[in-house]
Parts: C-alpha cells; structure tokens; sequence
C-alpha cells in the first residue's frame, strides 16, 4: 500500500480518536429576523405567566399554600382571578413538600370548590421501580414526562427549597441557576405557569426583593415574583396582601389582597395598593421592636454569671434571637451594658452595671462584691448624676477578655459608689473609685485633678 495511502488512513484514525474522545462543541445560534414574535399568554394577568417561571414569597404561615390552592382551584375550574378574564378550565400538577393532600390540600381545595378530577399531586418518583423523593437536580425529564402525557396549566413547586438537592448550596448563585434554568425550559416546553414557592429571611432591613430565602438568583430566574404579606396595620388580621416584587414580563400589577379567616379563603380588592416594599418595611418596623425586647433578655441571661468577651456574648445574642450586630448593641445600651477594654493584646469585654441582675430593686443599698465577700454601701442610682457612657467601641465587635490591671494603675470602668462611668478609677481599699469619690474618701494621690467621663 502507498505510504500516502497509509498516512491518509492513520490521519483519519487519529481524528476519529480524537472526536470520540473529546466530542466536538457546537454553538446554535438564530437570526432575530427568523424568530417569530408571540405576546405573552398570562395564566393570571401581569402575575403568573404560562410557559415562564413565577417565585411566590412570604413567610411562614402568612398563607402562601392556601393562595396555591385558590390558584389551583381557578384553573381547574375556568374561573376569572381578580383582575383577570375566565379561561379554560385546565389542569394543575402539585409538587408539596409539606402539606399532606389527605388532609390538607384536598379539603382546601375542596372548601373553595375546585375541580378535584383536574388537580394531581406528585407523590413520589421511581427510580429503577424504588419510590424516592422528587429532586429538581435528577428528575426534571420524568417531570417533563409526566407533563407530556398529562398537560397541565399550572405546576406548583412548595417550597422549591425542599426540591434543590442535598448538594446543593442555596446561597450560591450560580448553583441554584443551573437548577432553576432547566426547570424554566420545561416550563417553555410544556406551556405550564411555574409557580416556586420561597420563605423569607428574617432581616427587615433589605429591600423586599433581596427577601426571598437563599440566593438572588431565586429572584433572577423568575421572570415575575410575588410577595404575600400580613396586613401591616395588623398582623394579627385575617387580611392577607399579594403585591408584585418584580416583572421581566410587563408593569407590575396592582395590589391583590385575600382572607383568611376560620381555615376559609376570600378574594379582597386591595385597600391601599401599598408596595412590597412598604408592606415589609412596616412589618419590619413592629418585629425590630420584638426582636429588642428578646435581645434584651438574652444578653441578660449571657451575662448574669459576669463579664463576657465582647465578641462571643453578640455571637450568642444573635444566634438566639436571628437578629442583627445593631439590634444587640441596642439592647446593650438600653441595659446599660459596660464595655471594658483590657490590657494588651486582649479585646473588649461586656458586663452589666452592678445591681443590675441581683434581684434588688433600683434604690437599695447593699451589694457584695465578689473579691472578699465584703459589703459596701452605695448611693441608689436614681440619685446619681447620668452617666456619659462608656468609651466608644470599634465597628464590630472585636473579641477579648477582661483583664485585671496591677491595683497602682488606674484602670476605667463604673465608679463604685456613685456608678457614674471613669476613664481613670483609683483603688480605695477594696473599691474602685471615681477621682471626686475617692477624694472625699482622702485616698492619696487625688489632690490633682482626675480624668473622669
């Protein structure tokens, strides 16, 4: 065979090798004059989008999975939702985490009259004939199966947390896109309304759209987001309000509210057409108000036994109460909670005001000191001059630990006789006192003026 001939075929074994091995990678792309435009087909009017992915927000227990099946039930029946037109009764597929259709989801939806023929719920996925949980990671193409054989016009995943995978890091952006990009082509393909159901964080402070559970890329995948929210003039209402958090889609809607009073659901126009924005901000501003109050105690329980490291007892607070840095040096301060520094090399470090966790009541007189169990006598705070307050901390809370000074080095802290705070206290005895107190005391070396606050 000619040499030619041989390097020809070799070639071509080469390049099949090589393809096998590492297939080729295609780019697709379209001309826009080749696309056919088409409008927008709504499932609900400027809310939910067939074909499109749609994140329903709100906390726990404010009523989202009764919303769920007031949808439910419209679209298995044809019904027109507020605001919108009657359409073709359709089917709805459910994907519920945590509510039972025995006895949850089926008397809801039966209480609001929908057609329960029309209203499947996802119960389990087989995998090799073993029944497992559903996952969004592994079973989307038995889900787009499922939606194949059986059309639906409305697929609800409650919550869509539930859903994501062990593996999967919700507050990774990048993450939750690879789960939630697939599930909007199957909804694209399939025609359905995708409607995800999301908690809230507890912060009160972030703009409603950062609300939503886990990463922004919940919100940025949904091409329309909702918020449901108690009634902010009173959360212990049965008035439920629906106000948009985003649209890719068209203008937000107008403001939807609902009832829910003795397990029955109602449509409301709503009353003020409020954002979500101010819907959250005024809830926030009554649960900051709880949140100081809980904080408050805490930190008092963290710090009964004595001085803690400025940084853990925030860690503490925070941890148990899921509140801000702010929100605990708000209840420091309304505790009056001192602030030491210690020497070099140590941190601040926190404790309350002396008599402050001792069971008396403000004005009596007697306190033991800790070193040498001695009694001393002091004035009831009432009769005291107002404190200036502890030095300024840093930014944050920097660790560390009180650390005792040597008795001929001044040191700060609260006088401990007229409790008002002192840069500088000087030993008397077994007390630390003030420059003016321990002058009437005659201790020596206060016949130059102090340094006090």
């Amino acid at each position: 065979m000619p040499a030619d001939r041989l390097d020809a075929i070799a070639q071509r074994a080469i390049a099949e090798a090589v393809e096998a091995e590492y297939p080729s990678t295609e780019v697709e792309v379209v001309r826009l004059a080749d696309v056919e435009s088409r409008a927008v087909t709504w499932l609900w009017h400027h809310r939910i989008a067939r074909g499109r992915l749609c994140l329903l927000a709100g906390d726990p227990g404010v009523g989202k999975s009764f919303l769920t099946c007031a949808l439910a039930t419209a679209v298995s029946r044809g019904s027109a939702l507020p605001g919108d037109v009657a359409r073709e009764p359709a089917d709805v597929l459910l994907l519920s985490a945590e509510d039972s259709a025995e006895d949850t989801i089926r008397p809801r939806c039966e209480a609001m009259g929908a057609d329960l023929a029309r209203v499947r719920v996802v119960q389990a996925v087989r995998r090799n004939g073993k029944a497992g949980f559903f996952s969004l990671a592994d079973d989307l193409e038995a889900l787009e199966r499922e939606l194949d054989q059986h059309p639906a016009a409305l697929l609800v995943v409650d919550p869509v947390d539930a859903y994501v995978g062990l593996a999967t890091d919700t507050h990774r952006a990048a993450a939750i896109r690879s789960l939630l990009g697939p599930l909007a082509a199957v909804a694209d393909r399939t025609e359905a309304a995708v409607v995800a159901v999301q908690h809230l964080t507890k912060g009160g402070r972030d703009r409603a759209i950062y609300r939503p559970q886990g990463s922004i890329g919940y919100v940025a995948a949904a091409r329309t987001a909702l918020l449901v929210a108690a009634d902010p003039d009173d959360p212990t209402s049965p008035v439920r309000h629906v106000a948009g958090l985003k649209s890719n889609l068209g203008p937000l809607a107008d403001g939807i509210a609902f009832t829910l009073e003795g397990g029955r659901f109602g449509w409301l126009p709503d009353r003020d057409g409020r954002t979500a924005d101010q819907l959250l901000t005024v809830a926030a501003a009554g649960e900051d108000g709880g949140a100081l109050a809980e904080a408050q105690e805490v930190l008092r329980e963290v710090l009964a036994d004595g001085a803690v490291a400025a940084k853990r007892a925030a860690a503490e607070v925070m941890e148990a109460v899921g509140c801000s840095l702010r929100t605990v040096k708000s209840a420091k301060a309304a505790l009056g909670v001192v602030s030491v520094k210690g020497g070099m090399g140590s941190g601040w470090s926190w404790s309350l005001p002396k008599g402050a966790n001792d069971g008396h009541a403000e004005g009596q007189f007697e306190v033991k000191r800790a070193k040498g169990a001695s009694e001393i006598s002091l004035h009831p705070l009432h009769a005291s001059e107002p404190s200036k307050g502890p030095p300024a901390e840093p930014d944050g809370v920097a660790d560390g630990s009180h650390v005792d000074r040597p008795s001929s080095s001044p040191r700060q802290g609260p006088c401990d006789h007229c409790r008002r705070f002192s840069r500088q206290l000087l030993r008397v005895g077994s007390c630390l006192y003030c420059y003016d107190c321990a002058a009437t005391r005659g201790a020596p070396g206060t016949t130059q003026p102090g340094v006090s606050a």
